[in-house]
């Protein structure tokens, strides 16, 4: 039906039984015969008996519509385009690369489950209700179920295949044995028919039948979509090559039930452990819409227009995401660009909605990625503007990891399939070995395939967007979880910024299936990384670990083996503030602790002193909101903000001492210019303190001993 290949050996093998070989006609060649049929066609019959070859064309029309979709839909789809005219059906980008989804899972014989985050107005939708349309009419046994979130769309939705079935000639169309507008249509002579349904009904999608074939449309405004369609629909559904399961709509808001099963497929459909397909479109791929020629006439691009810098910026993710995602570089030039014309359409939109105070509306449903397409609809303790602006500024990873080591050091669950290892990079050797009672501990960060953020789901890898650099300070901020899906283990890494640099987030890593004691040996290993010569002496990055739980574990596995600088734990209240005589090491999260570090995370953030290079950690200062009666900030809807904990407690316990705005001592130490290499040696001579700017090319941090060098 939607393979090239598979349709041409469906249509072989109906030959025996036409006699003939069908023949495929032109748009032109069926609309002539169509008038014709028609004419032939009374409300009491026909007028006369079909001629042989009158037999011969409905027989051939009818075997090819059945097996080719894209033939039926081309030539016998008629439907209401945006501008309210009736039209035959053409497929624009958005809807070729569905079909493209659809012929490869038919090639490989498996079932069509689809989960699709898109934009406005791209056609999903129609497209969603031929295929039912098509199957509905030219199959047996179809139990077909369309829904959308409520009566009356969902009747407006099914009025498309009332549309396309009432154009359609009537040799083509079987009896229609029971029908009522926006509830039901059946052909009981081939035992086919469709439901229409809705999101805020009270029983389940389809409950008490087994549906084959269906379309569920703005699932972000189902009333419980967890019952409706988890616990019923789903569960009504079983695998099969015929099974047609469509889901789709635009995104609401952050962690809704929408949000968390796009998170849940876009992580597990790589390994094949979901059941569902996530796939984005992006507004761009909508060329007839974004923008019209009526649109441009309207507004004429200015002459010698240059796109502000967020505006190139945005162009910038959209030629990445492009370049990243397979099905688009198929229907998109190499080397894409943005056109003018869309860029000055974007801007004119953008400001329109920032002025109108709507831009986290207007980038859910025109977003360039899937990361976009999810804003917070609560009152965020950050401006939209704001976080999209940290948004365009995202780069790319230098290098994104995995971890390497003995299984009795990294369990063999945390380490990488080989699959996914890329050996066209060279790898990170890190030897750690503080205590020099203790045997070294080898790691080894093997780099991974990676295609780019819309195709990666930000778990279970390290990040890095900064190499360590002699003579810079870092520290790294650790938040552990259960590591059972709740919530995440995280480590954030942070250059401590000087007179001349920012903060920057250097490097990440996050994992829902990582607990505290899993997660010591990572620590080491990152820690020992970004443990960098400063005035000719390796300096531990400074430990900064959440100690709340079982996290306490972490920071005492790496005291046996020899890290000895982490954050020391004192209240800035007291009379005297001296990390030396602290009597614990480690963060603990209270109410006026939590209030000390964003206090300063708010500050840095609005006034863009940080750079911050994960669209992660930038997605969770977008959930982040301030509760009045409780002077506390907040996850919103039960959204991490482990990212978030994890880079303010880093940040805080490398400043909380300084006095702002003076020269930092740091700076002072900076003697070695920076270093940017590919490929790290992570070793040295024991007992060999000092390194010379020729051994610094070589090496870049090792254990020299169980003391912390100040």
């Amino acid at each position: 039906m939607y393979s090239p290949k598979v349709t041409e050996r469906q249509i072989e093998a109906e030959i025996p039984r036409l006699g003939f070989e069908p023949s495929y006609h032109s748009i032109e060649e069926v609309e002539r015969a169509n008038r014709h049929f028609k004419f032939l066609k009374t409300e009491d019959g026909l007028k006369r008996p079909l001629d042989a070859d009158e037999q011969k064309w409905i027989k051939n029309e009818r075997i090819l519509c059945k097996w080719d979709y894209l033939y039926w839909a081309s030539r016998y789809a008629w439907i209401v385009s945006w501008e309210s005219q009736l039209i035959l059906f053409t497929a624009n980008i958005a809807q070729q690369m569905m079909d493209d989804i659809y012929a490869e899972a038919e090639e490989a014989g498996l079932g069509i489950w689809m989960q699709f985050l898109k934009a406005r107005q791209l056609g999903i939708s129609t497209h969603s209700q031929l295929h039912v349309a098509h199957r509905t009419q030219f199959f047996s046994n179809v139990n077909a179920v369309v829904a959308s979130s409520d009566p009356d769309k969902s009747a407006k939705m099914a009025q498309m295949i009332e549309t396309v079935y009432a154009n359609e000639p009537w040799f083509l169309l079987p009896e229609m044995t029971k029908y009522k507008s926006g509830v039901l249509i059946e052909f009981g002579g081939q035992n086919s028919g469709i439901s229409i349904q809705h999101g805020t009904q009270f029983t389940g999608i389809a409950r008490g039948t087994t549906p084959t074939v269906v379309h569920c449309s703005e699932l972000s405004d189902f009333a419980d979509p967890a019952s409706l369609v988890d616990a019923s629909l789903l569960h009504a559904m079983h695998s099969s090559p015929w099974i047609y399961l469509v889901l789709e709509s635009t995104a609401i808001t952050m962690n809704d039930w929408w949000h968390q099963t796009w998170l849940v497929n876009k992580e597990l459909w790589p390994q094949r452990r979901s059941r569902l397909r996530p796939a984005f479109l992006p507004y761009f791929v909508g060329t007839d819409l974004y923008p019209t020629s009526t649109w441009l006439l309207e507004h004429p691009i200015p002459k010698n227009w240059e796109p502000p810098e967020i505006i190139q910026k945005h162009a910038d993710r959209a030629a990445l995401y492009v370049e990243s995602n397979e099905l688009l570089r198929k229907h998109f030039p190499s080397n894409w660009r943005m056109p003018v014309a869309q860029m000055w359409w974007y801007f004119v939109e953008r400001e329109e909605a920032r002025k109108k105070k709507q831009l986290n509306k207007f980038l859910s449903e025109l977003p360039a990625d899937d990361i976009e397409a999810f804003q917070s609809s609560n009152i965020s303790v950050f401006d939209t503007e704001l976080m999209q602006n940290y948004v365009e500024r995202v780069k790319h990873p230098v290098g994104v990891y995995g971890f390497i080591a003995s299984p009795d050091l990294v369990p063999s669950r945390i380490q990488p399939d080989k699959s996914d290892i890329d050996p066209n990079l060279p790898p990170i050797e890190v030897r750690a070995h503080w205590n020099q009672t203790e045997r070294p501990y080898e790691f080894r960060l093997v780099p991974l395939k990676w295609e780019g953020y819309p195709t990666d789901d930000g778990h279970g890898k390290l990040y890095i967007w900064e190499m360590p650099q002699a003579n810079e300070e870092y520290g790294f901020g650790v938040d552990s979880s259960e590591g059972i899906g709740h919530d995440q283990s995280v480590i954030e890494v942070l250059r401590k910024g000087t007179v001349e640099s920012l903060d920057c987030q250097c490097a990440e890593f996050a994992s829902q299936y990582v607990n505290a004691i899993d997660l010591w040996p990572l620590c080491l290993a990152v820690g020992t990384l970004y443990s960098t010569p400063v005035m000719g002496q390796i300096r531990q990055a400074k430990a900064v670990i959440e100690c709340r739980n079982e996290a306490d574990v972490t920071q005492l596995e790496l005291r046996k083996r020899g890290w000895a600088h982490f954050h020391h734990w004192s209240r800035i209240d007291a009379k005297n503030i001296s990390p030396q005589t602290a009597h614990k090491l480690g963060w603990y999260t209270n109410a006026w602790s939590r209030r000390q570090i964003f206090a300063w995370l708010i500050k840095i953030v609005k006034d863009s002193e940080i750079e911050l290079n994960s669209p992660w950690l930038i997605h969770e200062l977008k959930t982040l909101e301030r509760d009045i009666d409780e002077q506390s900030l907040k996850a919103v809807f039960g959204g991490f903000d482990d990212r978030v904990m994890g880079l303010a407690i880093c940040f805080f316990s490398l400043h909380y001492l300084e006095i702002r705005g003076g020269e930092w001592s740091i700076q002072r130490q900076r003697e070695i210019e920076k270093h940017k290499q590919t490929s790290y040696i992570l070793d040295a001579p024991e007992g060999t303190p000092v390194l010379s700017e020729e051994e610094w090319d070589q090496i870049q941090g090792v254990g020299v001993g169980d003391e912390y060098l100040p």
